[in-house]
């Protein structure tokens, strides 16, 4: 089974997922910020500017937000007080994103006053659905609770604690839309976890068996959610970080080569607007193979390579891979198939479209959390 180590990097705090072999097998940041993602402010508006589609609100004594307002049912004016939640961290120069939607994110549902209907993961098979939707038939504090996302992270087996957790994130929403009139500015109406742990949250429960802190502060923050999963590293004789390897596993995720057994490599090249990753044959040479079947053993090589290094360093959006050159049709089919298979297991929802007309396959991953590049750049 997989561990995942806690550690502060830097200014960071690491969340690293490994696998039994020890091998990384995705590694999440997060900032140690007084402001948490998902955390609900009263704040005051301070600005608004209609050609920027933005109004900027103050939510602590320290930040000040930004609010898109076509994503805002609110008629806003200046020195206007408002609930609002933190969405996005601030990147380089930007400000923290925020939302006049109010939700609470838990292990297994997200609830949210924003709607009044429950919608399920796309990865939640049919059949549990529909043991979803009968045992929250039966409950009648849901009967009228805010609307719902029942997370990846339910199953059947788990569903005393959903209908649980359902309830309770129910209940403190409604407390925070009952209160928030007569609340003062700047008042916390809710801190969500912080960014690590919301990370730790988003794997799937079964697919990691112990969570190791060596730091007493994050250690408490964990065993919150995850009382009988964490432990607290203690070992004087040898730190967490270098049982693990930390700094390594960091420092081969953001580099920009990554080489393969075959002898060829890829190039990891992150831009503004997408991920660019190239194929290369390199030191490849075997002579009982031909042309043709080299090609190929060094595209499933590298497309296995991809898939992991995709999840390692949570590349996002979209990615444009150049592998080396088919000529026959049916083989570029194949490879987008065997990634297919690849991907299938990700936490993160992969849309594969197929290859351009310059042979590039053209992929989108979804969002969850920032990438490496977000953080370490």
């Amino acid at each position: 089974m997989h561990k995942v180590v806690v550690t502060r990097y830097k200014d960071l705090i690491a969340a690293i997922e490994y696998s039994s072999s020890l091998k990384p097998v995705r590694i999440f940041f997060s900032k140690q910020s007084k402001v948490t993602l998902g955390s609900i402010y009263i704040g005051r508006v301070s600005n608004i500017k209609p050609e920027l589609n933005a109004a900027f609100v103050e939510f602590t004594n320290e930040f000040t937000g930004y609010l898109p307002l076509d994503e805002c049912d609110l008629k806003l004016k200046e020195g206007d007080l408002i609930p609002v939640r933190v969405v996005k961290e601030p990147v380089k120069s930007k400000l923290y994103s925020l939302s006049t939607m109010l939700e609470i994110v838990g292990e297994y549902c997200v609830v949210s006053s924003s709607f009044d209907t429950v919608t399920f993961s796309k990865r939640l098979s049919a059949d549990d659905v529909k043991l979803f939707k009968k045992a929250f038939s039966k409950v009648p504090e849901l009967e009228s609770a805010y609307g719902a996302i029942i997370r990846t992270n339910a199953s059947p087996d788990n569903m005393e604690a959903l209908i649980s957790e359902y309830i309770e994130l129910d209940r403190r929403l409604k407390n925070i839309d009952m209160y928030k009139e007569n609340r003062t500015l700047y008042t916390c109406l809710y801190y969500e976890n912080p960014g690590f742990v919301k990370s730790l949250m988003d794997l799937r429960e079964d697919s990691f068996n112990e969570i190791i802190c060596e730091d007493l502060e994050l250690y408490d923050f964990v065993r919150v959610v995850f009382p009988g999963k964490v432990r607290l590293h203690t070992d004087d004789r040898i730190s967490l970080s270098a049982l693990y390897s930390t700094k390594r596993s960091i420092e081969l995720a953001t580099q920009k080569k990554v080489n393969l057994k075959s002898g060829g490599y890829i190039v990891i090249e992150p831009t503004e607007t997408m991920t660019v990753i190239d194929v290369n044959s390199g030191k490849f040479s075997n002579k009982r193979e031909s042309k043709e079947d080299m090609i190929r053993h060094i595209n499933k090589e590298a497309a296995t390579e991809v898939a992991y290094q995709l999840k390692l360093r949570n590349i996002s959006g979209m990615i444009l891979v150049d592998f080396i050159n088919f000529e026959d049709k049916r083989d570029e089919n194949e490879l987008i198939e065997y990634f297919k298979m690849l991907v299938k297991d990700d936490n993160c929802k992969v849309n594969i479209y197929g290859f351009t007309r310059l042979k590039l396959l053209e992929i989108s991953r979804q969002k969850i959390r920032g990438s490496v590049y977000d953080y370490l750049s």
